[in-house]
Parts: C-alpha cells; structure tokens; sequence
C-alpha cells in the first residue's frame, strides 16, 4: 500500500496551535459581530438607520408596517435567520416613522427587506412582499396568476436561499431527498452495502 507518514508530536503539536488559534480568531469575531448588534433581529429608528447599515459589512433591513400581517410573518423568519446567522446584522425600522428612507430607497410594498453591503444595496438586493418565497406560480382557469394555499406560509430555509443569493449571509443549501436521489447519491449508497454484503458471503 501506500507509504504511511507519520506526524511528530511535534507536528501534531503545530497543527492544534494553528487550529486553536483560528478558533479564538473566529470567536473574538463573533464575539465583535454580537456588540454590534448581530445575533438578533434589532428594531431601529430613523437616526439609527446610518450608522446600523454601515456599520457592519452586512446588513439586512426589514421595512415594515406594525399593523401588517405578512410584516409579523417576515419577523418571525428573520429572527430564525438572525441567530443562526451571526456574520450579518438584522434590523428592522417602521416605514412610516422613516419617511426619508422608505422614500429615497423606494419602498412601496411591506414587508420589503434591503440587503446592504458596507451602506450601499443595488437593484435586485431586496425581498418584496413574499414574492417567489410562497410556492410557484399558479394559474387559474382564465390564465390569471392565483397564489397558491393562503401564499403566506413558506418556510425560513427558502428566504435564506434568497438572502444567500443575494451574499447577504453564508448560505448552504441543505440537500433534499430528491435531489440526492437524482444526483444518484442515495444509489450509491446502497449499492455500496450491497458490495459490502457481497464480500461477507
């Protein structure tokens, strides 16, 4: 077989202390990211807005209406995603206490979520409403567009996938079933067992 090489202690050594030290470096930043508010959907006011957006490298802002249904559902997502997701920042800010920005960053639906990159966002970095996170289009009868079920419940793991999109956050995309059995990694797996049983015969 192949030549076996043995690490020193000494090597084995090197390796934990480089291995430690990239831990306390990640730590140190996460632990920077929480004084700055990341770890939690924070609410803002106007006066706040500036300095939230670029203060941080990433920054998701949910625009909102306190009286809006589809508003508390958007929270309640990016809450989730807030947690997990520490290297961004989540706020959210009243559209109707911020007339300014909701004004200059065009907003005219809410929810709407604006990602921002050190305090600067382009077209096609924001969620509108629920658009394309509630299911696929449906068409009725006389070919006009139907949301489909009540179009108000989706699960968190598709705005992520959005939000990741965008570069927002660090997204993986978690395999399904369905796509590891068409990329043929559930064969695979079983066919694996059934060579192993081979063997044993």
């Amino acid at each position: 077989g192949p030549p076996t090489t043995h690490l020193s202690t000494s090597d084995l050594m090197k390796l934990r202390e480089q291995r430690i030290a990239q831990m306390k470096v990640e730590h140190d930043l996460m632990l920077a990211n929480k004084r700055k508010g990341h770890g939690e959907l924070t609410e803002i006011v106007q006066d706040e807005f500036l300095p939230s957006v670029m203060g941080s490298k990433r920054t998701v802002c949910h625009f909102y209406h306190k009286d809006f249904e589809r508003c508390k559902i958007m929270d309640m997502h990016l809450t989730n995603l807030a947690a997990v997701h520490v290297e961004t920042k989540f706020v959210k800010i009243n559209a109707e206490k911020c007339p300014f920005f909701t004004h200059k960053l065009d907003v005219q639906i809410l929810p709407t979520v604006i990602c921002f990159f050190e305090g600067i966002t382009k077209p096609g970095q924001r969620q509108i409403g629920f658009m394309g996170l509630n299911g696929e289009k449906q068409f009725d009868s006389t070919g006009r567009e139907v949301e489909q079920g009540d179009g108000d419940d989706f699960p968190t793991e598709r705005l992520a996938a959005k939000l990741g999109e965008i570069g927002v956050i660090d997204y993986t995309a978690k395999a399904t079933m369905d796509e590891m059995r068409r990329f043929g990694l559930l064969q695979q797996e079983s066919s694996i067992k059934q060579t192993v049983r081979g063997e044993v015969r």
